[in-house]
């Protein structure tokens, strides 16, 4: 697939306003049922590819990382590399968000 595949997540959490969203399960609609977009995070995603789609891990986490960081043009991230933003986010044995690197401070 080289880097034609990538994750992104357009996961919303308003629901009111000109567009309220309604969360139902795995996603959001608006009140006449039509798709506006995703409940699962980033890490979900990953996890998805992985177990219901049988990509390797480490495809899984570039498609989340390296590709779209290519695609829309960034130069100092998507990998670890000297120079590179340090946001990171780490994940536990299960594939959830264990804690987070932003400018290179730990968060948990």
């Amino acid at each position: 697939m080289g880097e034609r595949l990538f994750l992104i997540t357009d996961a919303v959490e308003k629901s009111e306003g000109a567009y309220p969203h309604v969360r139902r399960q795995d996603r959001f609609t608006l009140p006449d049922g039509t798709l506006s977009g995703s409940a699962i995070t980033l890490a979900e995603g990953i996890r998805n590819c992985v177990q219901h789609v049988g990509i390797p891990l480490e495809e899984a986490v570039r498609m989340a990382t390296v590709y779209p960081a290519r695609l829309m043009g960034y130069t100092d991230r998507g990998a670890i590399r000297a120079g590179y933003r340090a946001n990171l986010t780490l994940l536990d044995a299960d594939g959830n968000a264990a804690g987070v690197y932003i400018d290179g401070q730990y968060s948990q």
